[in-house]
């Protein structure tokens, strides 16, 4: 029994070198795949996080711009309510289509509140106090739909 290696162990050791670079490959590829894979999904978890503060920034926006509206309305004399009333389309329009339900929902009910007094004014009659409170407490409502809209 010599120590020399036999046909069949030198044919054996090419086929355990090619099932070893075999392996090394499909690890290398593996790997490579993992490593797509993480950095795809980081680049679409980076561009969704991007697209929400853009949209929570032009929510802030309209949210603001719609506040100042009825501070402005409420601010105004009895002969300016319904050029102020008007005032406060283009960000209702805004917040309909970027805004929560429920703040746009609460934009609506003061919009609406805010109609009833340009109307009353328009019929030659003082605002009845009830729309004036129902206003003021509309617009809270709305300002604290928003705030809690901008903080989730």
């Amino acid at each position: 029994m010599s120590d020399e290696p036999t046909s069949s162990d030198q044919a054996q050791r090419p086929n355990v070198q090619l099932r070893l670079a075999f392996l090394a490959a499909g690890a290398a590829l593996a790997g490579a795949l993992i490593g797509a894979a993480a950095a795809f999904g980081g680049t679409i978890y980076q561009a969704q996080s991007e697209r929400d503060l853009a949209l929570r920034q032009e929510r802030q926006i309209a949210y603001t711009e719609m506040n100042l509206g009825f501070t402005r309305f409420m601010a105004a004399e009895q002969k300016d309510l319904c050029p102020r009333f008007e005032d406060l389309q283009p960000p209702l329009a805004t917040i309909r289509l970027i805004g929560s339900g429920n703040v746009a929902l609460h934009a609506d009910f003061a919009v609406q509140a805010a109609r009833r007094q340009c109307l009353a004014t328009q019929s030659g009659k003082a605002p009845n106090p009830d729309d004036v409170k129902g206003l003021r407490d509309s617009v809270i409502a709305f300002t604290v739909a928003a705030q809690q809209d901008l903080v989730r």
